[in-house]
């Protein structure tokens, strides 16, 4: 039994030096395209799990498809930044793939690109291979990278040309060479493209050259203005390319399609106080507050703030964000101007604009807003554990933290791990299998109604599950509260017009009264019925007109 045990402790410490010796022999280069493999396997794996995608996706690919029908000019009155839908639609005329997997496999490539640059950033701020290598590790295993890959997100080429624009800039305010603030610049406009927020970056991130030390202001100003000149270049670029794609439409378009997003971003800070009014309202009515109260003002702001800051710390994770400020109150990076200085002060200003935002529009700042600001930070992150692990292995007495520390980093990282690679929480994928069954079993031509819509402006996207039916529907608004929907009185009036009748329904677990309705109003068993765990459901009925009742 000892020489058994022995020996497998021999076996396993082999095994170790083994892994050890071959990560101790990769390159930065090898580190960096390893990442990039494992991030499109990830992505693989998780789009695996057969989750439907985000619900405001559907205006982007509805968008696409007006494109592709109608031209650019159709497609901006679906969704008025087209860029993205644009992006979507001539993948899918490249690889004749769906606009749907157009859709995920520009998230998975641009993703995966991120990731790539997200190194790039931790180098800069002076990583050594084992740092490399431990970033790679948190880029790869951070939970809002790996939730948003089954997502349809303009967010996604937001965030890659964005941290792209911040390492070309770092490395324009080292050496200051032109093809370096062309980059820059080509790289920030196609960021814009997919959010218009980053124009505060356009506007405000050069002007950090000011803070460089060793150079006269009379330097670092013409530098600025020499960073700031291909942005003219590429607006000449801009007009000439709608011109290319649809150069009908170009004096009836009179650049609107870009216009108004612009406009709505303006008129969100010029029309502040009218947001702020509308957002103190709506906390005095949620919470008993008389407008009149003093101090509503105050209590509002710090409602907001803790908002905020809840959000905040949700996004990034208590575990990443004690990680990164220990990193930086240890000054644990590389003491280089550029780097450090540019990455928190791009932080600085997003976590401001973040605050605006959310005062005035707190309902509707979700977490991926926080997204670049959180993959900024988590560049520190590597450096605080890799000082960790220098304890852990340093010879000699330590303390009991020390002993205990970086084990705990480590089983943290296979909890994400694992987090990264499942799917945990309640799943719908009955959503995208009842979809797919109807598409399959119903014909084209029949008549289906569907319960959930997505609305967008004046828009009206039938929701995901009409999505995944590829078949014409028509939608039904349900308020499920008590009298206020009948949906025997629906089907009684969709009879007078259609002979059969196709019921796909969406029913939430706890929806007694839905549910209620459904069995009064049918009186017989589902066609299908495809379900979850937690019981929520679809449920699809075939409903004939003839003896005005329900037929299997």
């Amino acid at each position: 039994m000892s020489y058994s045990s022995s020996s497998v402790t021999r076996q396993s410490q082999h095994q170790y030096g083994k892994l050890t010796y071959f990560l101790s022999q990769l390159t930065n280069k090898q580190v960096k395209l390893i990442t990039f493999f494992i991030s499109l396997l990830i992505s693989c794996i998780i789009l695996s799990h057969q989750q439907p995608f985000n619900v405001d996706g559907l205006a982007y690919l509805a968008s696409a498809k007006a494109y592709i029908n109608h031209g650019i000019a159709s497609a901006r009155g679906v969704y008025d930044w087209v860029a993205y839908p644009l992006v979507i639609a001539w993948t899918a005329q490249l690889t004749h793939l769906s606009l749907l997997h157009s859709a995920l496999l520009l998230a998975t490539l641009m993703l995966s690109f991120s990731t790539l640059v997200y190194l790039k950033l931790v180098e800069e701020l002076g990583a050594t291979r084992r740092t490399l290598l431990l970033a790679a590790i948190v880029i790869l295993t951070y939970p809002y990278l790996n939730h948003y890959r089954d997502n349809v997100l303009r967010g996604s080429g937001y965030l890659l040309f964005s941290l792209l624009s911040i390492s070309y800039l770092i490395q324009y305010a080292r050496e200051f060479r032109w093809h370096k603030g062309f980059a820059w610049g080509l790289s920030l406009c196609i960021a814009i493209l997919f959010r218009v927020e980053g124009i505060l970056m356009l506007a405000f991130a050069p002007w950090l050259i000011l803070l460089k030390p060793d150079n006269t202001l009379g330097f670092k100003l013409k530098q600025i203005i020499k960073i700031y000149s291909p942005f003219i270049f590429f607006v000449i670029l801009l007009i000439m390319l709608i011109a290319f794609i649809e150069p009908k439409n170009l004096t009836s378009l009179k650049l609107s399609t870009f216009q108004r997003p612009f406009m709505q971003f303006l008129l969100l800070t010029v029309n502040a106080k009218h947001y702020v009014d509308a957002g103190i309202l709506e906390f005095s009515k949620q919470y008993a507050i008389a407008p009149s109260s003093p101090f509503l003002f105050v209590r509002y702001l710090g409602h907001c703030l803790v908002g905020f800051t809840w959000k905040f710390i949700a996004t990034l994770t208590p575990f990443y964000l004690l990680l990164s400020a220990y990193a930086l109150y240890q000054k644990l990076t590389r003491s280089d101007w550029a780097a450090k200085t540019i990455i928190l002060s791009i932080i600085l200003l997003n976590v401001l604009m973040l605050i605006a935002y959310y005062i005035q529009l707190p309902f509707l700042v979700s977490k991926r807003y926080y997204f670049l600001t959180c993959i900024l930070i988590l560049t520190f992150a590597p450096f605080s554990i890799d000082k960790i692990y220098q304890y852990w292995r340093k010879p000699g007495p330590k303390s009991l933290l020390q002993r205990v520390l970086f084990p705990g980093i480590c089983l943290a990282f296979i909890y994400l791990t694992i987090a990264s690679l499942g799917h945990f929480g309640t799943s719908k994928a009955y959503i995208m299998e009842a979809g797919n069954w109807v598409k399959q079993n119903i014909p084209k031509s029949a008549t289906i109604i569907v319960n959930k819509r997505y609305h967008y402006h004046r828009h009206d996207f039938g929701g995901r599950l009409a999505y995944y039916t590829q078949h014409n529907t028509n939608r039904i608004d349900i308020n499920t509260g008590p009298n206020t929907f009948s949906l025997q009185e629906v089907v009684r009036q969709q009879s007078r017009h259609n002979k059969v009748t196709y019921y796909v329904l969406q029913v939430k677990r706890n929806d007694q009264h839905l549910n209620k309705q459904i069995a009064v109003t049918f009186q017989t068993s589902p066609l299908n019925v495809f379900k979850n765990k937690k019981g929520d459901k679809v449920v699809i009925y075939r409903y004939q007109a003839k003896n005005s009742r329900a037929l299997s």
